[in-house]
């Protein structure tokens, strides 16, 4: 009996330990790789938020370059604001001398053709008296002439003056009417010849021009054909260069035909009004002829008449003379203060030039300048575009970090609960194996005990129950030895140690106490060694 009571302990005390143990194993091995995996995760997620924090540094490098790029952009929108308000400044001012100089040119130009027009009114005058003055010359030389012939053949004729003859040699005429249109007649006369001779002067000027202006006419005529044929030679599209060529040989043709008609027009109004001017023996050096009609009229004058006239004409020769020494003078004034308008002029055409120099070489250097700073300008958008798509990207992958971080902090959290609950089962279970080695271990030292005692006949049948162990039901329950007692203890204590420092190692795990049930078993341990 004793005997079977042992093995039916030994069955009890040994089967379902086994199994538990083994169980308890697995759920430990279970809950250590799930424990594992879950720090692997925490470490994962812990190198994603510093890497998410880089990337927010990053962005926020980049962030403060894109403010240092727009505050240089505005810096140079505001220089070149300023360039260009001082360019057109200076620009404006620059164009309002160069009007201004315009200005005084066309004053200066008008004032040259006023005095260039009054000078050739001047010489025409000037020309008009020297005719007028030469021709009074000889008329007055061929007087004194066909006088000393007339006096000298009244001295042959009559051999020694009669006393009227000599009564009236000294004497002058008075002016009467017939000496008074006689005069008239003759300074008509002089007028009329000078004004032929100055008309047969311009007419042969004129019909000279107009035959160089013919032979012009004539080879650009032949230049033309040149042209129109190199243009027929290159075919339907000819180069514009030899199309503007041609048109400039047309235009030329056009204004040099214009010219010739114009000339043709004045030759044409001088035979109208001078008929004789095409006579080669016309306008020659001696414009009064012996057998003229004035001068016929004067052979029949007395000689105190002739005296008269010679007298007033010297008077209109004095005048005339008079008045050309006066219009040379004025000429001379005239050229010289055009001389000086003209160097005027020149002086400022050179400073028109030098300022349009000046003006198209800031122009340059501002083109120049603004072409730079365009270039910085769109380098530096450029710049702005790249980094603020850098900037996008760095925000977007921020987010993505962020949303990311979220997740993992959401699964570290969940991790964290699942890693508490399974710390939980874990204490529990080792609370179960340690109380299951406890009980076998009291088991084993009451069998002991049971076997070294000898059997009472009360104890026969008798059924003791343990409450807070997993033994089976019939389980006799003797006072344990104190080295069993002891050794129990210690394996209580290294498990309890154990499972402490399992929860210490842990980083993101919290500590956990001993369970309650662990407690009540190491006081009944105690109890019973007592």
């Amino acid at each position: 009996e004793k005997h079977s009571l042992a093995k039916q302990l030994e069955q009890a005390q040994v089967d379902p330990t086994k199994g538990c143990s083994v169980t308890i194993k697995k759920q430990l091995d279970r809950i250590k790789s799930s424990l594992e995996r879950a720090r692997s995760e925490s470490r994962k997620h812990q190198q994603l938020y510093r890497k998410a924090e880089k990337e927010a540094q990053k962005c926020k490098v980049l962030e403060r370059k894109i403010s240092e790029a727009k505050t240089t952009k505005m810096h140079l929108m505001k220089k070149q604001k300023e360039d260009a308000k001082k360019q057109k400044e200076f620009t404006k001012t620059k164009t309002r001398e160069i009007q201004r100089l315009r200005l005084k040119e066309r004053t200066a130009m008008k004032e040259v053709s006023k005095l260039k027009s009054e000078n050739q009114r001047l010489k025409a005058n000037l020309k008009r008296s020297k005719a007028r003055c030469e021709k009074l010359s000889e008329q007055s030389k061929q007087t004194e002439l066909s006088l000393a012939r007339v006096l000298a053949n009244r001295a042959k004729g009559n051999g020694t003056p009669r006393n009227g003859d000599m009564d009236c040699m000294g004497q002058f005429a008075s002016m009467t009417e017939e000496l008074s249109s006689l005069s008239f007649v003759l300074e008509k006369a002089l007028e009329n010849k000078v004004d032929i001779s100055r008309n047969k002067q311009m007419y042969d000027e004129k019909v000279a021009e107009r035959e160089k202006l013919e032979l012009s006419m004539s080879a650009e005529v032949v230049l033309l054909k040149e042209k129109k044929t190199k243009r027929k030679e290159f075919g339907s599209e000819p180069p514009e260069d030899v199309i503007c060529e041609v048109r400039d040989c047309q235009d030329n043709i056009q204004e040099l035909s214009l010219k010739i008609e114009l000339l043709e027009n004045d030759i044409g109004l001088i035979r109208e009004n001078y008929p004789s001017v095409e006579d080669e023996d016309y306008g020659c050096a001696d414009a009064f002829d012996t057998q003229d009609s004035a001068l016929m009229v004067l052979s029949k004058q007395s000689s105190p008449a002739l005296r008269t006239l010679i007298v007033k004409l010297l008077t209109s020769c004095h005048d005339s003379e008079l008045g050309r020494r006066n219009l040379l003078d004025s000429k001379a004034r005239d050229d010289s203060t055009l001389s000086n308008l003209r160097n005027e002029l020149v002086l400022k055409n050179e400073r028109i030039d030098a300022l349009s120099k000046s003006l198209e070489r800031q122009r340059q250097n501002f083109q120049v300048g603004s072409e730079v700073r365009d270039n910085k300008y769109k380098q530096l958008e450029n710049e702005a575009k790249i980094t603020n798509a850098q900037l996008d990207s760095c925000v977007a992958d921020k987010t993505k970090l962020l949303l990311e971080l979220e997740r993992a902090r959401e699964l570290l959290s969940l991790s964290q609960e699942s890693n508490a609950k399974l710390e939980g089962q874990l204490a529990s279970l080792e609370y179960q194996r340690v109380r299951n080695e406890t009980s076998q271990v009291i088991g084993q030292s009451e069998t002991k005990m049971i076997s070294k005692r000898p059997p009472s006949p009360a104890s026969r049948g008798y059924v003791f129950v343990e409450t807070d162990s997993v033994t089976p039901k019939e389980a006799t329950i003797k006072p344990t030895s104190s080295q069993g007692a002891q050794s129990s203890v210690k394996k209580l204590v290294e498990a309890y140690s154990a499972t402490s420092k399992e929860t210490q190692q842990s980083p993101n795990r919290p500590l956990s106490k001993m369970p309650f049930g662990l407690k009540h078993t190491f006081k009944g341990v105690m109890n019973r060694n007592k």
